[in-house]
């Protein structure tokens, strides 16, 4: 791994998974799910598309992110320029997201939710200031916010701790890629990961709520950390990534499968009909399972 070659469809899965992202936030505007803002016209119709990509598609790219800094790593090594490159590459745009892309949002959020009835400059002086009044009951825009960019401070975290470790420990990546390549070895290559995302969603999922706030997101924290690492190992060992192209259409099946199950589910039951407990964690495995096949098949 002295000289590395670029991994092309691992590039091409992170812009398939950046153009997905993009599509299923323009569809979040329309379905019935709360969101920032919501059209008038919002309805259940797009929501069984929404949910065939919404288990996997951000930890696809937590994964291949993972790959892209471990190819990274192997070529400069875990040295404080690498820390400063990554810096640049993931805080700056954060930076300028958080002051040019998001206010835009946050201003029509508080229009739409709270009444906001001041000018778009108005708000401007709130949002920099940090205005904390903007509130649903106990529910608290909090400004300045990172919103959708919420992936970037989310890498860069995970991204500094795999620096420091490696900091410490040299050899930690190679270690890591030697125990994938037993533990993915035949079935494993298939249950070792689901297990992991099927045990995280059924103890985590109901006592931490997603927040996207980086401090108190244990259930994302634990699911998108364990993909990053899942990636920082699977790119030093190739021919895992040839079994999963072995197994792809099997895989893509079992996804789609799955989904099935989900919209089902989801149709079945409701909040004024909730299911028996035993189908709720049976259902949090099929997310699960739905999840890394997919992953797998792409």
């Amino acid at each position: 791994m002295s000289d590395p070659r670029r991994l092309y469809f691992l590039d091409w899965a992170r812009i398939g998974a950046f153009a997905l992202l993009i599509a299923y936030h323009v569809g979040m505007y329309y379905v019935s799910w709360d969101w920032h803002v919501k059209s008038p016209n919002a309805s259940a119709a797009l929501e069984p598309l929404m949910r065939l990509s919404e288990p996997w598609r951000m930890g696809l790219l937590f994964l291949v992110s993972g790959a892209a800094t471990s190819l990274l790593l192997a070529r400069g090594g875990a040295s404080r320029s690498f820390m400063r490159a990554r810096s640049s590459r993931l805080l700056l745009p954060l930076l300028a997201g958080m002051a040019i892309v998001v206010p835009p949002q946050a201003y029509f959020e508080v229009i739409d939710k709270v009444g906001y009835a001041g000018s778009y400059l108005d708000f401007l002086s709130l949002y920099f200031s940090g205005y904390g009044g903007f509130c649903r009951g106990n529910d608290c825009l909090v400004l300045p916010t990172w919103n959708h960019l919420w992936f970037l401070p989310y890498l860069f975290f995970y991204t500094l701790l795999l620096w420091a470790v490696l900091r410490r420990w040299p050899e930690a990546i190679n270690g890591l890629a030697a125990m994938l390549a037993r533990r993915l070895a035949g079935a494993g290559l298939w249950l070792a990961p689901l297990a992991v995302l099927a045990v995280l969603r059924l103890l985590l999922l109901s006592r931490f709520e997603s927040t996207h706030a980086l401090i108190d997101d244990w259930h994302n924290h634990a699911v998108y950390g364990f993909l990053f690492l899942l990636g920082v190992g699977l790119v030093r060992e190739p021919a895992l990534f040839n079994r999963m192209a072995d197994r792809r259409w099997f895989a893509l099946l079992t996804a789609l499968s799955c989904w099935g199950l989900l919209l089902w589910y989801h149709a079945a039951f409701s909040e004024s009909a909730p299911p028996p407990h035993w189908l709720r964690l049976l259902q949090r495995v099929v997310y699960a399972t739905l999840q890394w096949t997919a992953i797998i098949a792409v």
